[in-house]
Order: C-alpha cells, then sequence, then structure tokens
C-alpha cells in the first residue's frame, strides 16, 4: 500500500495491483520484522506508562519516567511515519532505515506533530459515527478500503517532501556533480 500511496503523493503512475503485489513480495521481511518490533515496543511502553503513572500518584518524581516513555512513544510512533517509505523507496539495511527514520522525526517534527493530530481526529470521527442507514457491512467494508488507504496516502503526502528534501534531492545532485565533465 505505501507503494501505491507513495507514487499517488509524487503525483506518478501506479499499477495499483501488480506494484502492490510487486511490493508485498519485494519487502515483506522488513515489515514483518517492523511489525513486530512495533508490538514489542509498544507494548513495554504501555505497562511502562501505566506503571509510572500509579507510581507519580504517590511520588513526583516517577514523573520524569513517565514523561520519557510519552517522548519515547511519540518518537517512536514519528519513525513509524518514515519506515514504510524508507522500506520500499531506497535500497537500505535494516538498522540504516531506523537511524534515518529517527533523524526524520526530528527534521520532520511540525509535519509528525500535524499528522498525528489529524490521524486522532480522523480516528475519534470514525469511532464516533453513527452506522445511520448502513449496514455493519457496508461500514467495515468502507473502512478497510477507504481508511487504510486514505490513511496511508496521507501520511506520504506529508512525509514524502521530507524524504525528498534530505535523502533524495541530496543525491541527485551528488550524482549531477559527479557526473559533471570538468572544463579544461
Amino acid at each position: 500500500l505505501t507503494i501505491v500511496t507513495r507514487n499517488f503523493a509524487r503525483e506518478e503512475h501506479a499499477f495499483v495491483w501488480s506494484d502492490y503485489w510487486d511490493a508485498v513480495k519485494a519487502n515483506w521481511k522488513y515489515f514483518l520484522l517492523n511489525g513486530l518490533i512495533c508490538y514489542l515496543v509498544f507494548t513495554i511502553l504501555a505497562f511502562s506508562f501505566i506503571y509510572y503513572y500509579n507510581l507519580a500518584a504517590t511520588e513526583w518524581l516517577y514523573y520524569i519516567p513517565l514523561w520519557i516513555c510519552i517522548v519515547v512513544g511519540l518518537v517512536f510512533l514519528f519513525a513509524q511515519y518514515y519506515l514504510p517509505i524508507m522500506f520500499v523507496t531506497f535500497d537500505l539495511k535494516f538498522a540504516h532505515a531506523y537511524k534515518n527514520a529517527l533523524i526524520f522525526t526530528v527534521a520532520g517534527f511540525g509535519r509528525n506533530l500535524l499528522l498525528t493530530v489529524i490521524l486522532a481526529a480522523l480516528l475519534i470521527v470514525v469511532m464516533n459515527v453513527p452506522l445511520l442507514n448502513i449496514t455493519l457491512l457496508v461500514y467495515f467494508l468502507l473502512l478497510v478500503f477507504l481508511l487504510f488507504s486514505f490513511i496511508s496516502y496521507l501520511v506520504n503526502f506529508t512525509i514524502y517532501p521530507v524524504v525528498d528534501r534530505y535523502l533524495i534531492q541530496p543525491y541527485h545532485r551528488m550524482q549531477e556533480e559527479k557526473n559533471k565533465i570538468p572544463e579544461e
């Protein structure tokens, strides 16, 4: 889904079905490993947050690790915006993709924060939409086919300019300088 919505965000053509399956075949290992890491990190952070929140009620000093958990959670969430596009766009090692994604959490902090607020608002709206005259099946199909692709497009549309500015454009400038013919 990332490669298709990335191409849409770059205003490039994408063969939706074939590009999707080609990208799944090419990147499934990185996405699976990243998913396992996400579950592990967010589970540890959730338990840590609850633990320190309960301890902070008794001792103010526990607010420090509580806020550290919140900051680490936000940084890791922001990195998740960049990792899929790094996996499908560049030929990077897994650790290098994570390093770049963590750097981009700082470089694109304003965009990341805005994107998180928009996604949180979207989640609140979707969770609170009454099922007026549509059946549960139609509601589920709309969520599966529209919501996930819209979120992927929104993420790629928002963060691709940061990746382009800090990785793609410098690479192209370096290639142009390397290919220049020295004048004599």
